[in-house]
């Protein structure tokens, strides 16, 4: 009888723990490279991630913690003092997992410096669980801003008026020593040209618990460890 008994509590037990829920800390790390030979083979136009049905961590209910405590300050430390990197992101927050196929999407950002910028760092992370984690990545970055273009024929505004004005002086000066030439041309900036260079990483990993995964691409690196 005891037997019996004593296999029923495992029984229950074991049941108990199949519907009890799995609770899993996430952390992320995202930085910006610079490669600058990279930019020969990045898209000029590399679109924007799909923000549709992307939640913050807060609106998803998952508890946010102080990611100085996690496992990646020691990569953090060496990003910054030894590989020069910008730090863009650095989250860590405990979740349950949902299912693989209908994963959760988490937003991401890194507010711009200044105000009325685009944002450092707008992406979204997709994680679910099945036999292995699912992870995946799709995150839009900036750089810094770009100098003017000068493409069109023609000077205007302070551009014009500052070469015309040094246009005028040469000319005088040659002019006296019976030299002649065509006038100075000055192109305006070019407002079709896009204001900020902007790069996106798009990418998926299988990994398991306690695993940290590295994700490469020219102009940013994401570190992220999950841990059950």
């Amino acid at each position: 009888m005891r037997q019996w008994l004593a296999i029923g509590i495992l029984w229950a037990a074991s049941i108990g723990n199949a519907f009890a829920a799995t609770y899993y800390a996430v952390e992320v790390l995202v930085f910006a490279l610079d490669d600058p030979a990279a930019t020969e083979y990045l898209a000029p136009d590399p679109g924007t991630p799909d923000f549709s049905e992307a939640r913050t961590i807060a609106e998803h209910g998952f508890t946010e913690k102080d990611p100085d405590g996690g496992g990646l300050g020691p990569e953090k430390y060496t990003l910054r003092s030894r590989a020069n990197a910008e730090i863009l992101y650095h989250g860590r927050w405990v979740q349950t997992m949902a299912n693989r196929v209908s994963p959760s999407k988490i937003r991401i950002t890194a507010p711009a410096p200044i105000e009325g910028e685009p944002p450092l760092l707008d992406g979204v992370l997709e994680i679910g669980a099945g036999r292995f984690i699912h992870i995946g990545f799709d995150l839009r970055t900036r750089g810094p801003r770009l100098p003017p273009s000068r493409t069109a024929a023609g000077g205007t505004g302070d551009y014009g008026a500052a070469y015309g004005r040094m246009d005028r002086r040469i000319s005088q000066s040659e002019g006296a020593r019976g030299i002649s030439r065509s006038p100075l041309q000055v192109a305006p900036p070019d407002d079709s040209q896009p204001e900020y260079p902007f790069y996106r990483l798009t990418a998926h990993r299988k990994m398991r618990p306690r695993e940290l995964h590295y994700i490469d691409h020219p102009k940013i690196g994401v570190l992220v460890e999950v841990m059950r």
